[in-house]
């Protein structure tokens, strides 16, 4: 029974050495004493509790092919995540844009006002302290000082006092007319010299003066000709080519280059103070102002919507004397 016993023991270990990779060979060639040992391979699974075989398997290959597919749709999510986090900067950064392009166009119109209003101040004072006599005469330094004086409120009786004669000699207007009628509201016209010494152009300047006086009855009776304008314009028209006749004959010393000039803007003026004839308001124009003191002049003015006209020729002293009561009045209202 003993040799039988330790031929089995022989084989179990020949069979367990072939098992673990060792051949009988070199368990020949071991030393009598040396503890024979096996090498065994293992490697870190991700599963608990058991071990990784690096030489793969089926269960193996289908483990990696889930964890393949969940990390591929954690991968997804956070890709949507990521996407949707930059939707949300891009709008974040349109709604910071459109903020400050909002910022930028309030600031340009606040800008633009305070520019506005200090340009505004400059030129009332402008207006205020002596200004050229040019800005007066045209009207633009009174109708400065009376925008500003449109907006304060004075007591009437401490106003400056204004003298009727200058309200019979200053020229109205409205915003948005070309035009000055200064020139109908006097009696008689006053011709220039280029058509006082040419005995051919009587005939034409009676029938202009005649057809005015007429239309300005008719229009401080708020009726309106319109045939009577027509030939009003036609005559403007002869005489203007009148004129033009005369500076191309080239007459000398009889016929100025200054004598031209005037002639052509007196016969501008008429042409524009005729086309305020057809309006059925022209009475206000033709009309004196109305008022005793600046208060009350102001205040009819902006009641009836009316501005200062240019001066014309021979009012231009009164225009003068009007604008010093308008500055010296804003002055009294701004010390208050």
């Amino acid at each position: 029974m003993q040799p039988n016993l330790r031929n089995v023991r022989g084989a179990l270990l020949g069979s367990c050495l072939v098992l673990l990779g060792v051949s009988p060979a070199a368990e020949a060639q071991t030393p009598v004493g040396v503890l024979r040992t096996g090498v065994l391979v293992t490697a870190p699974s991700p599963y608990w509790g058991y071990y990784y075989n690096p030489y793969g398997s089926y269960l193996h290959g289908a483990a990696d092919v889930i964890r393949a597919q969940g990390e591929f749709l954690i991968y997804k999510q956070r890709a949507s995540l990521l996407r949707e986090e930059v939707k949300r900067a891009k709008l974040v950064t349109q709604k910071q844009a459109l903020e400050h392009y909002e910022w930028e166009r309030d600031f340009r119109v606040s800008s633009l006002e305070r520019e506005r209003e200090r340009v505004r101040k400059a030129e009332v004072e402008r207006s205020r302290n002596f200004p050229p006599v040019t800005e007066i005469l045209s009207a633009a330094a009174l109708n400065n000082l009376l925008g500003e004086l449109g907006k304060h409120s004075a007591s009437a009786g401490a106003s400056i006092r204004v003298n009727e004669e200058w309200l019979q000699h200053v020229n109205l207007s409205t915003p948005g007319i070309t035009g000055n009628i200064a020139l109908l509201k006097e009696p008689s016209l006053f011709w220039p010299t280029f058509f006082s010494y040419r005995k051919t152009l009587a005939e034409r300047r009676e029938s202009v003066e005649q057809a005015l006086a007429q239309a300005r009855q008719k229009s401080l009776r708020g009726k309106v000709d319109p045939e009577l304008v027509i030939d009003l314009r036609r005559s403007i028209k002869h005489l203007r080519e009148e004129v033009r006749r005369a500076a191309r004959a080239d007459e000398g010393p009889v016929t100025t280059p200054a004598d031209l000039i005037k002639s052509y803007r007196f016969l501008d003026d008429l042409y524009a103070a005729v086309s305020i004839l057809e309006r059925p308001d022209a009475a206000y124009y033709l009309n004196p102002l109305q008022g005793k003191t600046v208060t009350e002049l102001v205040t009819y003015m902006k009641r009836n919507g009316l501005e200062f006209a240019p001066a014309t020729t021979g009012s231009e002293r009164f225009y003068v004397a009007l604008h010093r009561a308008l500055a010296d009045e804003l002055a009294r209202i701004q010390q208050q």
